[in-house]
């Protein structure tokens, strides 16, 4: 993606011309690594996490709040994709299609909700995870509560 859009610029720079299709694929490049990051954010627990008041709780407390937190987001990150795909398919039905590259506009809407429904398995995991191990609190499917990563040490020493 940064290869596209930076030749992008060197082109329009010094050649005076700009590729029409790099701007929009940089945009659908964009969104799919967002809607299909977020799965992965979740999963290792990299998202920004609302931490001060469940931190002052008890033990049984932080491991309620957490699964409460991950029933709605999961519950919400569910109807969302299900919103997102009645607008793919209201987009499918209209027929629209790119400016530049011409492909169906249904196609780079793809990624919202496959990434919305599976952001949200990924919270209904957590929740079982918590529910199924009485002894710790995940924070994340790959992490659990208390646990340091490598990336936190190198963000902290920064």
């Amino acid at each position: 993606m940064a290869v596209l859009l930076i030749g992008n610029v060197l082109s329009r720079t010094f050649l005076g011309q700009s590729w029409t299709f790099a701007e929009e694929l940089g945009s659908f490049l964009i969104v799919f690594t967002t809607y299909i990051g977020i799965i992965t954010a979740v999963r290792r627990s990299r998202h920004i996490r609302m931490s001060l008041f469940v931190d002052m709780l008890s033990i049984k407390g932080q491991k309620f709040l957490t699964i409460l937190g991950g029933v709605f987001t999961s519950a919400c990150l569910f109807y969302f994709s299900y919103l997102s795909t009645l607008y793919l398919m209201n987009v499918h039905a209209l027929g629209r299609i790119t400016p530049a590259l011409e492909i169906p506009m249904w196609i780079a809407i793809i990624p919202i909700p496959l990434g919305l429904f599976l952001t949200g398995v990924q919270y209904l995991i957590l929740v079982l995870l918590n529910l199924s191990d009485k002894n710790e609190t995940y924070i994340g499917t790959e992490r659990k509560l208390g646990e340091v990563e490598v990336e936190d040490l190198a963000d902290e020493a920064m």
